[in-house]
C-alpha cells in the first residue's frame, strides 16, 4: 500500500530530488533576467543624460549669444567655427529664424577671425567694422 502511494506522488509529484534540482534551476533563470533587466536600465539612464543636459544647455548658450548681438553675420561665423557633431538640432532651427527676422546676407569671407576668449561671443574689430547687405 505504501509503496503504491509512493509511486503515485514520484508520478504526480516527482521525485524529491528532480523537485530540488527543478527549484535550483527556476531561480537561476530568474537571477540571469533580473540582472539583464538592470543592466538595460543603466544604458537608458546614461544615454537621456548626455542627449537631453548637453544639447540643452549648449541650445540656451547659442540663444544668448543669438539674442545679444542679434547679428546675422555673427550667427553665421559662430556656426562655421563650431564642428557640426557638437551642434544641437535646435542650433540651426534658430539661427534660420534670425535669418528669417533680419533678412541679412552675411559676407562669409570678412568673418574669419572672431574671439574665443569667452567662447566667441564676441566679434574681432575688423569684423564689427565689415559690411553686410540687405535684400532689396
Amino acid at each position: 500500500m505504501e509503496s503504491e502511494l509512493r509511486d503515485r506522488n514520484a508520478v504526480f509529484y516527482g521525485h524529491p530530488q528532480q523537485e530540488r534540482e527543478r527549484k535550483k534551476q527556476k531561480k537561476k533563470k530568474k537571477k540571469k533576467k533580473k540582472k539583464k533587466k538592470k543592466k538595460k536600465k543603466k544604458k537608458k539612464k546614461k544615454e537621456e543624460r548626455q542627449k537631453g543636459k548637453v544639447g540643452l544647455e549648449e541650445d540656451d548658450k547659442v540663444l544668448s549669444i543669438c539674442r545679444q548681438r542679434f547679428c546675422a553675420a555673427f550667427v553665421h561665423c559662430f556656426l562655421k567655427s563650431t564642428s557640426p557633431s557638437t551642434q544641437p538640432a535646435g542650433k540651426a532651427v534658430e539661427v534660420a529664424a534670425l535669418f528669417g527676422e533680419l533678412d541679412v546676407i552675411p559676407t562669409v569671407d570678412s568673418f574669419t577671425s572672431f574671439s574665443q576668449e569667452d567662447g566667441g561671443s564676441q566679434l574681432s574689430t575688423n569684423a564689427i567694422h565689415s559690411t553686410t547687405t540687405t535684400h532689396p
